[in-house]
């Protein structure tokens, strides 16, 4: 039986917060991330995602606008959504837009990595 190693696709400015998931995710046998800086870039990106991490913070725009721009490109892809926000009703929002999780960003590394294998194995 062949193993199917998870496309991750990180979307979210170049930071060390981002280089930290990425380095993370990337070092994971069964993970391949792709770290693309801004939307502008999902016109031209042709893979197809298994999971979707998008770090809200670093990306110009609100949160609803970005989501709905992901969904619109991967609209069968899960999303995970992080910020820093614990107000229930900013991250009901950020749900309602069409984020599949919210992790806010103190998330610890096994929980990033258990929540990214199980969106991506719901694709």
């Amino acid at each position: 039986m062949i193993k199917h190693n998870s496309q991750i696709l990180l979307i979210g400015k170049n930071s060390s917060f981002n280089n930290t998931i990425a380095e993370i995710v990337g070092s994971q046998q069964d993970l391949i991330i792709t770290h693309l800086e801004d939307l502008h870039q999902l016109e031209i990106y042709s893979l197809i995602p298994d999971a979707i991490i998008t770090n809200l913070i670093t990306l110009n725009g609100e949160s609803k606008a970005i989501l709905h721009s992901i969904k619109l490109k991967f609209p069968d892809c899960p999303v995970l959504a992080l910020h820093y926000h614990t107000d229930s009703m900013i991250i009901e929002g950020i749900l309602r837009a069409g984020a599949d999780k919210y992790m806010s960003q103190d998330v610890t590394e096994d929980d990033l990595l258990s929540t990214l294998r199980s969106l991506a194995h719901q694709s």
